[in-house]
């Protein structure tokens, strides 16, 4: 078995352990992938976070996460969460060892952590030389109040959710990952991206995706990276959305993009979204303008920009360094007083 620092890299195989652990007897919890994900992304974030990872045979096997902290002026640690696969192999056993070896060299002189007393989690750390504080009472409060009152922190300030006939758009979870992965590794649905890297592991994949997730939280939100999938199966097929990249005031210029997985090219998908994210980004966003761009080349990018009653504007000379060669460019558009008058006479389009 190895032991290794822990990274965000590694939270949705993290996340999946997590979940794992948790519903099983005789914790029984009820965790999903996407509050597991939150849970663990939440205490490994920030520069006092620490934690180390168990592996056997490139499978997380075991999770130790905590926090560096102060008490009477000595540094302490915290453990926050520590789970593993199987019990009564050592898994566990080493995990803590380590992570108190770490933490002597570091010059910490405390360790504290919480748990359920009589249960086989508490006889573990007894067996290691932790001991209860009596002293001490561990209290709670809850600060939900039904429709009124109810916590706000951790909530979007926009949250996105559209359905088409055939579409949902939403915000992205940590369960689209394989999907994600799918489309972002692929060279063929890259080919033609400018500014937005191809991933060649599934660990960049989840860093992505991430980024993604995290950016939503923003205040105040810029970047609307959001999901695609089928209506009828739920199933993800792609992303898109947009980024606000100037704002005077007036509602601001939104850039638009979409990515699919190849398996769902040519089927009017990308044409149905983008039209439903233009409608959204007017009529709720306020945006005064929308531009997209794609490589000369991109024929199949540029008859969705058009279908979608964009006009051109641009053509970009070698604006992009691709196989060897300056590769130029077009920039369609569509401004939001064009847009209305769409609406009041669809025969403009």
């Amino acid at each position: 078995m190895e032991i290794t620092k822990y990274s965000k890299e590694q939270l949705i195989s993290a996340a999946v352990l997590y979940v794992e652990v948790y519903k099983a007897s005789p914790w029984n919890e009820s965790w999903d992938m996407g509050s597991a994900a939150k849970h663990l992304e939440h205490n490994a974030d920030g520069q006092s976070a620490l934690g180390f990872t168990a592996w056997d045979d490139g499978t997380i096997v075991g999770v130790l996460i905590g926090r560096n902290d102060y008490w009477q002026e000595k540094r302490t640690f915290t453990i926050k969460e520590l789970y593993v696969r199987h019990q009564r192999q050592g898994i566990g056993s080493q995990l803590l060892q380590h992570c108190e070896g770490y933490l002597i060299d570091k010059g910490v002189s405390r360790v504290f952590l919480r748990t359920r007393r009589n249960t086989p989690a508490a006889q573990f750390y007894g067996k290691h030389g932790y001991t209860s504080h009596y002293g001490s009472v561990h209290l709670g409060k809850s600060l939900e109040a039904g429709d009124e009152g109810t916590l706000k922190k951790g909530l979007r300030s926009v949250a996105v959710r559209l359905e088409t006939d055939r579409l949902i758009i939403r915000e992205h979870e940590y369960a689209d990952i394989e999907g994600y992965h799918k489309w972002i590794s692929d060279q063929d649905v890259m080919r033609y991206v400018a500014g937005f890297p191809r991933t060649r592991t599934k660990e960049a994949s989840i860093v992505s995706l991430t980024e993604a997730i995290r950016s939503s939280f923003e205040e105040p939100r810029a970047k609307y990276f959001v999901a695609i999938e089928l209506k009828d199966t739920e199933e993800y097929i792609g992303s898109g959305g947009g980024i606000i990249k100037s704002n005077q005031g007036t509602g601001g210029i939104m850039g638009i993009g979409y990515f699919f997985i190849k398996d769902y090219w040519n089927q009017g998908y990308a044409t149905e979204a983008t039209r439903a994210w233009i409608n959204y980004s007017f009529e709720t966003l306020g945006v005064h303008k929308i531009v997209a761009s794609c490589d000369v080349d991109n024929h199949s990018s540029e008859k969705i920009m058009q279908k979608c009653d964009m006009k051109r504007e641009s053509y970009l000379r070698e604006r992009r360094y691709r196989e060897g060669a300056w590769r130029d460019g077009l920039q369609y558009a569509i401004l939001k007083n064009e847009w209305e008058q769409l609406r009041t006479d669809p025969n403009l389009g």
